[in-house]
């Protein structure tokens, strides 16, 4: 049975996994926020309030567009109707989700409006990036946007600062790595599906049943 084909039956619609999966990638966001290593490499301790902010905002992007981009290639590329229509709901809410936490802080509205282009800016960001290099994508298992949207990421977190980019970005795309599967996890579990991840974490295979195969 495919993981979304009972999706309309089960007790959480798409907007509200995609609001979990938002809570998710903000959480793990805030955990790499706080490491040390990752302050260290960024010179966090001589940042005043304004650029931790924004570095925080930035790992809350690139989470967002990643798991974005992946549940669009997953409606693009899927045969299975109920998949596809999983992957749109859970995607459109995606960005809202998170908008809705900003909300219930007490964030005000024309800030938090400015995160749906946000967002629609940097994915059509990593788009245009994809079809620039995807020659060097030709395994179609691969979620490629693991890695677009580590490198992506850490050149806005750096300021496009070369050498400290080249030294933050290993420890983006582990990361990334590791969000792209625990939110895949999160979103097969929502849905009722058991999902167990073995093998490399950036490779994903969509089966043509709708099913969600990572290895």
């Amino acid at each position: 049975m495919s993981i979304f084909s009972n999706i309309l039956n089960r007790n959480k619609d798409g907007e509200e996994i995609a609001a979990d999966v938002a809570m998710l990638i903000a959480q793990e966001s805030f955990n790499k926020f706080r490491e040390p290593g990752f302050r260290g490499i960024i010179g966090f301790e001589d940042m005043d309030q304004e650029e931790q902010d924004r570095v925080f905002n930035e790992l809350v992007v690139t989470g967002l567009c990643l798991v974005y981009l992946t549940l669009e290639r997953g409606e693009q590329e899927n045969s299975h109707e109920k998949s596809r229509d999983a992957f749109r709901q859970i995607k459109n809410n995606l960005t809202g989700g998170y908008v809705k936490t900003l909300a219930a802080g007490g964030v005000e509205k024309k800030f938090t409006d400015l995160w749906y282009q946000l967002i629609a800016m940097r994915c059509e960001e990593y788009r245009e990036d994809y079809q620039s290099h995807k020659e060097v994508f030709s395994d179609k298992r691969e979620n490629y946007w693991v890695h677009i949207c580590a490198i992506g990421g850490s050149d806005h977190i750096c300021r496009s600062e070369g050498e400290l980019v080249e030294k933050l970005l290993p420890q983006i795309s582990k990361w990334c790595g590791h969000l792209y599967i625990n939110c895949m996890r999160s979103i097969a579990k929502e849905l009722g599906a058991t999902l167990a991840a073995t093998g490399k974490p950036a490779k994903v295979n969509i089966k043509d049943d709708g099913s969600l195969d990572l290895k």
